[in-house]
């Protein structure tokens, strides 16, 4: 079966759409089939976010080669630098990244060093919530970074698929009342995207733009309505796409031609989300980080292939970050147990490529003995909401950030 053949037929399984809102009501519910077949002038930024979730291994991702603590630390692990691709200044990628390193080496890759934030949280749930609201609080803040973006941008004025996450869970990044995310895996059944206590919202009724009480039946009618509505436009958008490269038949390479289908659409997207799981390496890291890179690489790469000969993807960034790294020291398991800071790649058209930011210290560590940050992954955010949509970043973030410069100028 050919890779236009899969997608085709991938399409017409299509299901799970949905609509996000982690205090779903109906006034927070959009209008779907007004705006579909919406045609844009011109194409608008878009970024793309990929989630490495449960946490990568930083220090094997972006090896130090020349680093001696690095080897004494990991006199197992450090068996990864010995086939890593260099990029310069002492560090390598691992071998596993192949398409990635190429993709570095002609500047398409910037690979910003010891991302973090203050007072790390070692729990995946709780550093995943800092990461997603972009606020220590997490997700008692409100809405998720890409919720308050949405807003910075476009005010309440919102668009059926404006946020697209191809994927069984939805990431609260994603979440807003005012901008419901359109959610979807293939294939399955239509379902409502929920968090936390929204089960008992539909099932006790919700309340309209008048602040009446709306019954259980007439709320989820108009879920359906909406999601049968948007899952329509998707389908045509993949079905009538053919991708330029062979995509991976891995689920993110699936996914990722997915999103090369939407975003190529004139559906208007402008954030769409993925994600990879399976990096919570405790135990026979060596193998496990290497399979998982592997698929990373081969999908990502494609993708990255697939949008440099897409005219209207000039202005798309691909974020790809997790929520947080290893400890420094192996353990006896044969893998690293929580740690803090690990890098982040951005890349795509719309990225100026090298190296930001600077390698944190292998021996001045924490009271944790964990990496210190050098680099807060606030600043990442800043550069992506005012460099590449051209929004003030301090509504978004909840505090101000300089821009590391990452995007390229238009």
């Amino acid at each position: 079966m050919d890779r236009r053949s899969l997608l085709l037929g991938s399409a017409g399984l299509f299901g799970g759409l949905a609509l996000s809102s982690a205090h779903a009501r109906p006034g927070g519910l959009v209008r779907l089939a007004g705006s579909l077949g919406a045609r844009r002038e011109t194409s608008p930024a878009r970024l793309v976010l990929v989630g490495l979730s449960g946490g990568n291994d930083g220090l094997n991702t972006v090896i130090p080669l020349e680093n001696d603590a690095y080897r004494r630390a990991r006199p197992k692990l450090s068996a990864a630098a010995d086939d890593a691709r260099a990029i310069g200044d002492g560090f390598g990628f691992h071998a596993s990244l192949e398409g990635l390193h190429r993709h570095f080496m002609e500047g398409r890759v910037a690979l910003v060093h010891g991302v973090g934030y203050p007072d790390p949280n070692l729990s995946h749930f709780k550093s995943t919530d800092i990461w997603q609201t972009a606020r220590a609080s997490g997700r008692l803040s409100g809405p998720g970074w890409i919720g308050r973006l949405c807003q910075a941008l476009h005010g309440a004025q919102a668009h059926a698929e404006r946020v697209v996450h191809v994927g069984t869970a939805l990431p609260y990044a994603l979440y807003s009342s005012l901008h419901p995310a359109v959610a979807f895996a293939a294939p399955r059944d239509y379902r409502f995207a929920r968090h936390g206590d929204d089960a008992a919202r539909v099932g006790a009724g919700g309340m309209d733009h008048a602040g009446g009480e709306v019954s259980r039946l007439e709320f989820l009618r108009e879920v359906m309505r909406d999601a049968h509505s948007s899952s329509d436009a998707v389908r045509r958008a993949i079905g009538n796409h053919a991708t330029r490269v062979e995509f991976p038949d891995s689920p993110l390479g699936t996914s990722l031609a997915i999103v090369s289908a939407l975003i190529e659409s004139d559906l208007g997207c402008e954030v769409l989300s993925v994600e990879l799981s399976g990096f919570d390496t405790h135990n026979n890291q060596l193998s496990r980080q290497r399979s998982n890179l592997s698929e990373l690489d081969g999908a990502l790469a494609a993708f990255l292939d697939e949008l440099e000969q897409m005219p209207g993807a000039r202005r798309t960034a691909v974020l790809v970050s997790s929520e947080f790294g290893r400890r420094v020291g192996e353990n006896a398991s044969g893998g690293t147990d929580h740690g803090t800071a690990a890098p982040v790649l951005v890349c795509g058209p719309a990225v100026r490529g090298g190296q930001f930011g600077r390698a944190p210290s292998l021996t001045k560590l924490d009271d944790r003995e964990n990496l210190i940050h050098t680099t807060d992954f606030r600043r990442v955010y800043a550069s992506v909401v005012e460099d590449l949509f051209g929004a003030p970043s301090e509504p978004v973030l909840g505090g101000s950030y300089e821009p590391l410069k990452l995007i390229a100028k238009a």
